[in-house]
């Protein structure tokens, strides 16, 4: 009855011990993610926009313009005028923010340059405000 019982202990003990499985592309190749998330807020004058849309380079330098198929990643503002980008690394990014500004009734644009470093990330987090005008 004892060994039953430590053989059944140690089953329990390595089937809870299961690896975790990495997350993958369909290619097979596995998904490695950062852990800085990014606060983003539209701004236009002295208000939050709501539903703009915000793309995201990597790895730019420069503005990379309004085409918008040259954005790696896409989102829309919410009701206070943020996004959140999640599982980033630390580097260098462009935010483009356009849409309409239904406060001021006339169509928006603004972009900045990120730099996720050690000065600008704390606790993983880093928080930065697009202006955003006519």
């Amino acid at each position: 009855m004892m060994k039953a019982l430590a053989f059944i202990l140690c089953l329990v003990v390595l089937v809870s011990c299961s690896k975790k499985q990495n997350e993958t592309t369909p290619a097979g190749n596995v998904v490695v993610k950062g852990s800085i998330g990014l606060y983003v807020t539209t701004m236009h004058h002295t208000w939050a926009v709501p539903n703009l849309s915000v793309f995201m380079k990597k790895n730019a330098t420069e503005w990379p313009g309004t085409d918008t198929t040259l954005y790696e990643w896409r989102a829309v503002t919410d009701a206070s005028g943020m996004i959140l980008i999640r599982d980033l690394f630390p580097g260098k990014y462009f935010l483009y923010a356009k849409g309409f500004d239904s406060v001021f009734g006339t169509n928006v644009i603004g972009y900045i340059p990120v730099d996720l470093n050690s000065s600008t990330v704390e606790n993983d987090e880093a928080h930065y405000t697009i202006p955003v005008s006519e």
